[in-house]
Parts: C-alpha cells; sequence; structure tokens
C-alpha cells in the first residue's frame, strides 16, 4: 500500500489536508462527524454530550474513514485491497478510545462497584501477561460459559462415538420432522457448539423447531501422550471421519444425508 501510494502523491496529499482541516474543525467543535447509527462503541451518550470525549471520538471516526480511504486510492487489486481494508478495520477497532480507560462505562462501572470492578479488571491483567506465553486479554469471562446449560443446550444425545469424534442427534421438537437430515461438521479446532450457542442464538435451536433433523460432530482433541495413534491424524483422518459422520446419520435417521 505504501509503495502504491507514494506514487500517488497527491492522492495523499488530498486526504492528509482533508483530515487536518477536519481535525481542525473537530479541535475548534465545529466538526458534524459522527458515529454511525448502531456503532456500539459509542452508544454511551457521554461520548456525545462530554465536549473531550466528542472530540476524541469524532478524531478517531475522522482518522478511521481517511485511512480506509487512503486502502481505495491506492489501487490495489481486489484481494490485495479486502485484506488491506480488513486490516485497517481490525487497527481502527483496537485504537478507538472507547477500548481505553476513557471509556465512561469503565468509571460508570468503578464508581457503582466502589473500585472492585477496577481491582478485578487489574488482576485480570495481571493474570493475561503473567501466561507463559502472555495471551490475549479475553473479550469475555470464560467461567460465565457452561456446556448444557447456557452454552450448547439444545436437548440431544452421543448416538455414536468413535477415537475421533462423537456424533451427536439432536432430539426433534415437532411432530413431523423433514425426511433428509443436516450434519453440522465443524472445523477441527472448534466446538459443536459454536453452531448451538446460547438459547435464542443457535441456529441448530431454530433448525430443530422448523423440523429439520439434526445432527452434529463433536471432534475429540488428540492426545500423543495419552494414545500414541493420535499423533498420526492427518487429513484422510478427518475426511473419514466425515464419511462415517454421514453413514452414521444415514443409519439413524432412515435416510440419506448424501446430496
Amino acid at each position: 500500500m505504501a509503495s502504491a501510494l507514494a506514487v500517488r502523491p497527491s492522492a495523499l496529499a488530498r486526504r492528509g489536508a482533508g483530515l487536518a482541516a477536519e481535525l481542525a474543525r473537530i479541535g475548534a467543535g465545529l466538526s458534524t462527524v459522527a458515529p454511525a447509527p448502531g456503532d456500539e462503541r459509542y452508544a454511551d451518550p457521554v461520548w456525545v454530550h462530554n465536549p473531550l470525549l466528542r472530540r476524541l471520538a469524532q478524531a478517531h471516526l475522522a482518522t478511521s474513514a481517511t485511512a480506509d480511504a487512503l486502502v481505495s486510492d491506492a489501487g490495489l487489486d481486489a484481494a490485495d485491497e479486502a485484506r488491506l481494508r480488513a486490516a485497517v478495520a481490525v487497527l481502527s477497532g483496537v485504537l478507538a478510545p472507547s477500548t481505553s480507560p476513557l471509556n465512561p462505562a469503565v468509571w460508570r462501572a468503578a464508581v457503582d462497584t466502589g473500585g472492585s470492578s477496577t481491582v478485578h479488571g487489574l488482576r485480570n491483567l495481571v493474570s493475561d501477561m503473567a501466561a507463559a506465553p502472555p495471551r490475549t486479554p479475553a473479550a469475555t469471562a470464560t467461567d460465565v460459559f457452561e456446556v448444557g446449560a447456557n452454552v450448547g443446550a439444545t436437548p440431544g444425545g452421543v448416538v455414536l462415538r468413535t477415537p475421533v469424534f462423537e456424533l451427536i442427534q439432536y432430539l426433534p421438537q415437532t411432530e413431523v420432522v423433514h425426511e433428509v437430515p443436516l450434519l453440522v461438521v465443524p472445523p477441527v479446532l472448534n466446538r459443536y457448539y459454536l453452531a448451538d450457542l446460547s438459547p435464542g442464538r443457535s441456529i441448530v435451536e431454530h433448525l430443530v423447531r422448523a423440523g429439520v433433523q439434526v445432527f452434529a460432530l463433536s471432534w475429540r482433541n488428540p492426545d500423543p501422550s495419552r494414545d500414541s495413534s493420535h499423533a498420526q491424524w492427518d487429513l484422510d483422518t478427518y475426511g473419514q471421519a466425515v464419511l462415517d459422520g454421514l453413514d452414521a446419520t444415514e443409519h439413524v435417521a432412515r435416510t440419506s444425508a448424501r446430496p
């Protein structure tokens, strides 16, 4: 992107001048830059009513818009442009003032909890940094999710166990079901309950309520320290597992799951 913009100095100068002018208007309190409808980062009214926070939000939005425009000005091919636009969006999100301690929600929580939220946050930060290697701070508390309670809660049971996977059949929730079943095959690095999140947000729940026979593969974690054969698992192993899951799904549903 830098090399592409280097041969387009006029575009770089135009965008830079435009950003400088907008930042001047922001500083003077004359800017009309505002978050897009539905932008949860600045949903708190304090971002509008507080002069300092409003200017910070506007400066961030103006800079992000300029960076996104520069991606278009670079004249890259479609694939590179899509990758750069995604990278700019991620960087913009990371640098948003709403992710910093300046977020009014942080101060409101600190006041409401008598400072315990701040102590809890610092404790989490120390724990994340002390891990080997240091891990990215979690976006949510991991101890609030319980499989079978508020995640993966759609009723069902295991109808087949193999060394590689378990096959889950979800209980029908209608008197009549569609003849052709659906087999959910999650990526091997993910859990089956990505398709069965909390009640009301689960595609599996939606499907069984619509009369679809739903099955899902739940991959076992390979552990060569417990079973040396796990070290030999490869793409053929997982490909065969999918075929075995399809065969079992057809057998249990007494129909064909193949296209």
